[in-house]
């Protein structure tokens, strides 16, 4: 006895039924291909401009709109202001330490509010960096200038010597990140110019 298995059989009379794919279904998928490799790099690109625009933007709303303690600090630090009280000293102890400031270039930018519910209270916390100049140093320092507000009533300044690093740290990766999708963008376009150039051939 022979047994057979491994399928349907086709019985007199009937049409066994067949699986195809139109035409149209091909173009579909191709176009459907064609439209998501352009999205990728634009998508992107964009995100990538986002983020560069996230560090960027604090910079400049900073130059436009600069914090007035902070402007009275570096003002005071290049002897053009006198300040009394905590930040007078403070000013002192910096000027005695490496100098009175020659230059400064705003090149970071950095504000927070942050509000805790257990002990309900506001803080906001403003940083600025520059790259300054100050005349006991023979090369500049990445200078930074934190100033901290609590309920809008107690408010703390702070110095301190920042480095290329945290610099870098902002603006590098996004800055990379816009490049390398800029690049994939062109050479997305280029591709799909070859290919339309072939196609109309």
């Amino acid at each position: 006895m022979v047994s057979v298995d491994g399928g349907d059989l086709e019985r007199p009379g009937e049409i066994a039924p067949k699986r195809f794919t139109t035409k149209n279904n091909k173009v579909g998928e191709k176009m459907f291909i064609k439209l998501s490799s352009r999205t990728a790099p634009i998508l992107l690109l964009i995100l990538s401009a986002l983020w560069m625009a996230w560090g960027v933007f604090p910079l400049f709303y900073s130059l436009l709109f600069p914090n007035a303690d902070i402007k009275h600090i570096v003002r005071a630090l290049e002897g053009s202001e006198t300040l009394s009280g905590d930040v007078g000293r403070l000013v002192e102890q910096i000027t005695s330490s490496v100098g009175q400031l020659k230059r400064a270039i705003q090149i970071t930018a950095y504000s927070s509010v942050e509000y805790k519910l257990v002990e309900p209270r506001t803080t906001k916390t403003t940083q600025v960096s520059y790259l300054a100049w100050f005349k006991k140093q023979s090369k500049p320092m990445i200078f930074v200038v934190t100033r901290t507000e609590v309920d809008g009533s107690s408010v703390r300044i702070r110095t301190d010597e920042g480095s290329l690093f945290g610099v870098l740290e902002v603006y590098l990766p996004p800055a990379l990140l816009v490049a390398l999708s800029l690049y994939w963008f062109r050479r997305r376009r280029s591709f799909d110019a070859a290919i339309n150039a072939r196609g109309s051939s």
